[in-house]
């Protein structure tokens, strides 16, 4: 029962961030509420159906995502990994600033990194070898 209640959370929570925060972008930037979904949710569930609840969040994100494969899945995958396994979050104690650092940083981490990957991908082989030669 436990399961289907995070999954249907998961659903609303892929809705919202498509539907309707796709359209309030400031400058660019959406809010991310997959990763406050995967962080709060490392609260309540054990570390097996963490890593699965963060593989299919990630490959729902990959199918609206216009990056490359892969990214997403694997950011959301390491950011269960970095909950669970070594903050421990939902294991040893509840406190609610852990997490919401978590989420924080995750959230920032991500946005250079796909910030950082649009500009490897907007640099063209022939720019990049007179740069190097």
């Amino acid at each position: 029962m436990k399961t289907i209640f995070w999954a249907v959370v998961l659903v609303a929570t892929l809705l919202v961030q498509i539907f309707l925060l796709q359209s309030w972008q400031v400058g660019g930037v959406t809010p991310n509420l997959l990763i406050g979904f995967i962080v709060m949710s490392c609260i309540f569930l054990d570390s097996e159906r963490m890593l699965w609840l963060g593989f299919f969040t990630g490959m729902a994100a990959e199918i609206y995502s216009s990056s490359d494969f892969g990214l997403s899945l694997g950011f959301y995958l390491l950011l269960v990994l970095v909950c669970k396994f070594l903050l421990n979050i939902g294991e040893r104690e509840y406190s609610w600033w852990k997490p919401a650092l978590v989420a924080g940083a995750a959230a920032i981490v991500q946005a250079v990194f796909l910030q950082f990957v649009n500009l490897l991908s907007g640099i063209s082989w022939a720019l990049l070898s007179q740069i190097v030669f």
